[in-house]
């Protein structure tokens, strides 16, 4: 699959241009809301801090999982072009899904 995306985005600038702007979609979207809802949920007390320790481990989780998968996914002996292109992926994934868990519990916190 690795190799697939390697050769993709090799095959055209255009290709290359559109997954670093997707991903840089992905990431600054993630930043900006994960920085909008923490303004959002107030001052840190007991309940805000453990929401905000829920998403941290969430994130944390997601990320060593994704680079676990990342570590054994490709073969040994494949050079990868576009390493750092895709660990920048595994982080806009991990922060993408700290959002959405920030979200979700923004969203139950305050429908209460």
């Amino acid at each position: 699959m690795l190799e697939a995306l390697d050769q993709w985005i090799g095959a055209d600038r255009s290709n290359f241009n559109l997954y670093v702007g997707l991903l840089l979609c992905i990431f600054l979207f993630s930043i900006v809301t994960l920085g909008i809802l923490a303004y959002r949920i107030g001052e840190l007390d007991e309940r805000r801090k453990a929401i905000q320790l829920k998403v941290n481990q969430i994130v944390l989780t997601f990320l060593v999982i994704l680079l676990f998968f990342f570590m054994y996914m490709f073969p040994e002996d494949y050079y990868l072009i576009y390493m750092k292109l895709y660990l920048l992926t595994i982080i806009s994934l991990a922060l993408l899904c700290g959002a959405a868990s920030f979200l979700y519990f923004f969203i139950k916190e305050h429908s209460c």
